[in-house]
């Protein structure tokens, strides 16, 4: 999914960090709205087609046997929500990252994993199997997305033009 964001997080970055610095609190709310929305868009379009995937057994079928391409359509169709929300978790990050809080970051990546290895297993020992675990990743993701929703705002406002330079208790 990273391929259909373009680069638009490390340039939601480069814009926002610097306009940040300046004290342009307008500018940065413009980066942050506008970074949000596409980013958005980029989840949309990638789980449409991974939804188109997923309704053209043809696209599976070649490298699977056709019980199996059913399976691995119904795991991309899972994914497609998923892509949603890593581009929408995108927009935070870079957020996030704008103003060096790494450790928010780092904490949201350690906690997504933890849910994520934690769901394969459960998943994959109950016989979910690929389903599974595509239900596990988007899971994670969504966990992850709301962390760092919450975590921007708190750094950012509700508002996103008030900016703290810490988090608040």
């Amino acid at each position: 999914t990273m391929l259909f964001d373009c680069g638009l997080r490390n340039t939601i970055v480069r814009l926002l960090a610097p306009a940040l610095a300046r004290g342009e609190r307008q500018t940065a709310w413009l980066v942050r709205r506008k970074g949000h929305r596409l980013l958005g868009l980029a989840g949309i379009v990638s789980g449409i087609v991974l939804l188109v995937l997923a309704s053209i057994p043809q696209a599976i079928a070649p490298v699977a046997s056709p019980e199996l391409a059913h399976v691995i359509g119904y795991a991309l169709s899972v994914l497609a929500l998923g892509a949603v929300f890593d581009h929408v978790s995108g927009s935070y990050d870079a957020s996030l990252a704008a103003v060096e809080r790494y450790d928010i970051l780092s904490i949201a990546s350690s906690l997504r994993l933890v849910i994520q290895a934690t769901l394969l297993v459960w998943f994959v020992s109950n016989g979910y199997a690929i389903v599974g675990c595509a239900a596990a990743v988007v899971i994670a993701r969504l966990v992850y997305t709301l962390v760092v929703r919450q975590a921007s705002r708190r750094v950012y406002g509700s508002d996103a033009l008030s900016l703290s330079t810490e988090i608040a208790p």
